[in-house]
């Protein structure tokens, strides 16, 4: 009778244990995911500043002809973030990246974030301004508050609980 009481006791503590480790596990998942996406979105900027930026091409920055196949090509993406070498995937579940651009500005437009990762990720990139569900937030300091518009922002996410955080990041240098 107590080897049957000290089986069930182990049993119980070790179906507690396995719980604490798959709730630590799944909150892992949801945090890497921000961090793997910050990472990204830096990496694209970085990237695509050395292909299409100042660095090449006598000096001028033009990202107007970039696109999201021709990105994947000049190796700015990770041929393995696009299935199909046309759509770029971001780290959460169905998540997706369309990257357009202007003469001096890079846009990355991010749409499946979670509504949870929403703020921390917007406010990650040094950027001139961004996009959150819509709206524009400047973010260079002219206007105060920028966190708050963010927050308020991310809260306006579809009923699904995910929002579209668009980049804007424009090139500078010289100008």
């Amino acid at each position: 009778m107590e080897r049957l009481i000290a089986i069930i006791a182990a049993a119980v503590i070790g179906t507690i244990g396995l719980g604490y480790v798959a709730e630590n596990t799944v909150l892992s998942f949801m945090h890497s995911g921000t961090e793997a996406a910050i990472a990204q979105a830096g990496d694209i900027w970085s990237q695509t500043r050395a292909v299409y930026g100042t660095t090449v091409a006598g000096g001028q920055t033009d990202f107007t002809p970039i696109n999201n196949a021709d990105a994947i090509k000049a190796g700015i993406v990770p041929e393995k973030s696009s299935p199909d070498g046309q759509t770029i995937r971001g780290p959460w579940q169905g998540s997706t990246i369309v990257l357009t651009g202007t003469t001096n500005t890079l846009y990355e437009d991010w749409n499946g974030v979670p509504s949870s990762a929403c703020a921390r990720f917007a406010l990650s990139q040094p950027t001139n301004g961004v996009f959150v569900n819509g709206t524009w937030i400047v973010e260079t300091g002219v206007q105060t508050g920028a966190s708050s518009a963010v927050a308020q922002a991310c809260n306006r996410g579809s009923t699904d609980s995910l929002s579209e955080v668009k980049f804007s990041f424009t090139e500078t240098t010289g100008q």
